[in-house]
């Protein structure tokens, strides 16, 4: 695709519009000179022209600037070419912690949705059990059940309806769509046997159940699809707080990155934020100091704790020639080394995006899932159709 003939933007809201999500990245940028609403409208101007960033909001106020972008697509580099352009400077870049906190509260969401449902479940199963053989009970209590399972047929499982209607947007069934309409059809069902209890359709199925099945039920399903959407939302909960583990991992490792270097420049030792610290760069640690950046000593000797890095306790020496790594702690002594590794391309930062990456990534066991899935699903839902018109005909 050529890309001044499309815009990401467009690209986004085709990919959207298709059923699929983009992982977008969210920057905070503090900047120097972002004094004016002009000024802030020409960084949302610099910004939006590079490739890769779908939107940016600069407040003037504080000169900070949120910016999202697509990973992999562009990078910060770009951010510090165009800010430049425009007499700007940009002085430090952080997540935006809006991520984190959206996870956080999806699995709040999710623990308080699995945990109604299957109370609803539980509790809809135990009136279901009384042995009291009473048809008007039995019509009145199914009302109590339908009160009790609709909030969680459309409020608990109110996302497998939206991925459900993605999936058919493009063209595909997931296990989204089988549950939808599994506790779809118990739910539906029981709505009908509910309204129509007294239609000898359902007063014939109601005596079946009460003969070959249990001392007593009221010939509804409403306990079936609570349970469905409880079970399946309990294991979506326990794999969000995994990734929400994940995430507040990144968040700690983030937390060790040293802020500043202290950088020799034009014959000067000057602090820089280490966002602007380049390959090449002469590095100056003191005793006590974080390394910022990777790099090879140059002069001086000293220890350093890299247990961050390998977990071992103990100090290692670091003589002229070998490497340190940005986040470890000088103990010691005081040396200068010459940076070779900064920003996306240190091990930090390194470790940092396979942890990231591990969180969004599958498993090849899990692909094949997807994969048996989308030939699974159309499968027991054309089964499921056939076996009930051929009850309707042939059935008694």
């Amino acid at each position: 695709i050529n890309e001044t003939e499309f815009s990401i933007g467009s690209l986004i809201i085709a990919t959207e519009a298709a059923g699929y999500d983009i992982p977008l990245i969210r920057a905070v940028l503090q900047m120097e000179g972002v004094d004016s609403r002009a000024i802030a409208i020409d960084v949302e101007k610099a910004f939006l022209e590079i490739f890769g960033v779908r939107d940016v909001l600069v407040d003037e106020s504080n000169g900070t600037a949120l910016v999202q972008y697509i990973e992999h697509v562009t990078n910060v580099d770009e951010f510090y070419e165009a800010v430049n352009r425009i007499h700007c400077t940009i002085q430090s870049i952080s997540e935006d912690l809006s991520h984190q906190q959206k996870i956080i509260q999806h699995k709040a969401l999710l623990k308080r949705q699995f945990i109604f449902s299957l109370v609803v479940a539980g509790l809809i199963m135990t009136l279901m059990s009384v042995s009291i053989l009473d048809q008007e009970y039995d019509f009145f209590l199914n009302f109590a059940f339908w009160a009790l399972a609709t909030p969680v047929q459309f409020w608990a499982g109110a996302s497998f309806y939206s991925l459900t209607w993605k999936a058919i947007k493009r063209r595909s069934l997931d296990m989204n769509t089988l549950i939808a309409v599994g506790s779809s059809t118990a739910y539906c069902y029981s709505v009908a046997a509910t309204v129509f209890y007294h239609a000898s359709f359902f007063q014939e199925a109601h005596s079946l159940h009460i003969e070959s099945l249990f001392k007593h039920t009221t010939g509804t399903y409403f306990d079936t699809s609570a349970a469905i959407i409880g079970f399946i939302l309990l294991g979506r909960f326990l794999e969000t707080r995994v990734k929400a583990q994940a995430t507040e991992a990144i968040g700690k490792l983030l937390s060790l990155q040293a802020k500043y270097a202290r950088v020799e420049r034009e014959s000067l030792e000057r602090d820089i934020p280490i966002e602007e610290v380049v390959p090449g760069d002469v590095v100056h640690v003191r005793p006590g100091e974080k390394i910022p950046v990777d790099g090879q000593v140059l002069i001086g000797t000293s220890e350093v704790d890299e247990s961050m890095l390998t977990g071992e306790s103990v100090p290692v020496m670091k003589i002229p020639g070998e490497l340190v790594f940005a986040a470890t702690v000088n103990t010691a002594g005081s040396f200068k080394f010459v940076a070779t590794n900064v920003g996306r391309n240190t091990m930090l930062a390194q470790i940092i995006r396979m942890v990231d990456e591990a969180q969004g990534s599958k498993a090849s066991i899990q692909r094949l899932v997807d994969r048996v899935a989308s030939y699974f699903v159309p499968g027991v839902i054309i089964v499921a159709l056939l076996v009930f018109f051929c009850w309707l005909i042939f059935g008694a």
